[in-house]
């Protein structure tokens, strides 16, 4: 193997480690982003916590198009749940359930609408952009 592949290889394994990182530093944003993708649309996601004591996942449609927000609703499993947040992620939420099978909503993010009575804030865009 000459020299010049064995960096090439290299190179690409270092990037491959990175991205891998990244990815999982980033799991329940790709984890929600992952559920919109399945509704036919594709946002950017970024979580923010501690705001007004919660945790928040804001997404994006595009830079100037704010998109569903979640607010974390607890753990089921040990895997957090998220709760709709803003009127696009209800409409996001119906339709995911709509598109996605069963065994495809266990694999992805749990995500649930507001329960009744439950008193969450409202979503604090400045703070989240």
């Amino acid at each position: 193997m000459k020299t010049t592949t064995k960096i090439i290889l290299g190179v690409t394994a270092v990037a491959a480690v990175i991205a891998y990182q990244f990815d999982q530093g980033r799991k329940e944003e790709r984890q929600l982003e992952l559920v919109i993708q399945e509704t036919g649309r594709a946002a950017t996601c970024t979580r923010t916590d501690g705001v007004q004591g919660h945790d928040w996942v804001a997404c994006r449609w595009s830079d100037s198009d704010q998109g569903p927000v979640w607010i974390r609703a607890g753990e089921r499993d040990g895997r957090p749940v998220w709760t709709t947040a803003n009127g696009r992620a209800i409409s996001t939420l119906e339709s995911y359930q709509l598109a996605a099978s069963p065994d495809r909503q266990t694999k992805l993010a749990q995500v649930r609408a507001r329960e009744p009575g439950e008193d969450l804030p409202s979503v604090p865009w400045d703070r989240l952009d």
